[in-house]
């Protein structure tokens, strides 16, 4: 691991959510190379490890990959955490989850070389943590982390057209 940085989140808006004030990032001594010029602009999905420590704080370790010609640094790295439910199979029973956007601003280009980072965070739970989701129904209770069983993790340009995920079990401690 190369450098590693505590960052403080600014005021963004987009997307919705609360910043996660405290994370980590390193960068790592690793790069990847398509063997081909990529079509997308797109940043490439998230490689995420969860787990609920002990004191019963969801930790996230999620690794991206970033176009080798940018530049992360203080004032282009954000972490933001959203509230939402999903209800899958239509019964009306909603099941909550957390979103988590890794967020930087730079020139997006096409490439295919990427340099690997590591963002650690711990979520933000009890009145601060709750961010509804404004179009789920409003009699919801809010959910303990106990009711979290998946994650969705997102590497973000500020280009709202610009994001890709993925979903992560929660492990919980034995």
């Amino acid at each position: 691991m190369a450098n590693t940085e505590i960052r403080q989140c600014s005021d963004i808006t987009n997307p919705a959510g609360i910043c996660i004030k405290d994370f980590t990032v390193n960068e790592l001594n690793s790069e990847i190379s398509f063997g081909f010029k990529r079509n997308s602009i797109n940043p490439l999905q998230p490689l995420n490890a969860t787990q609920v420590d002990n004191e019963g704080n969801l930790n996230v370790s999620s690794i991206v990959f970033i176009d080798h010609s940018l530049t992360i640094n203080e004032q282009n790295t954000h972490v933001k955490q959203y509230l939402s439910y999903l209800n899958p199979d239509g019964s009306g029973e909603y099941k909550p989850f957390l979103n988590f956007y890794i967020i930087y601003d730079a020139t997006p280009t096409q490439n295919k070389n990427f340099k690997a980072y590591q963002f650690n965070f711990t979520a933000v739970w009890g009145n601060k943590g709750y961010t509804p989701n404004p179009i789920i129904k409003k009699e919801l209770p809010a959910p303990t982390l106990n009711n979290i069983n998946f994650i969705n993790t997102f590497l973000m340009d500020l280009d709202p057209e610009l994001s890709r995920g993925t979903v992560t079990t929660v492990k919980r401690p034995n």
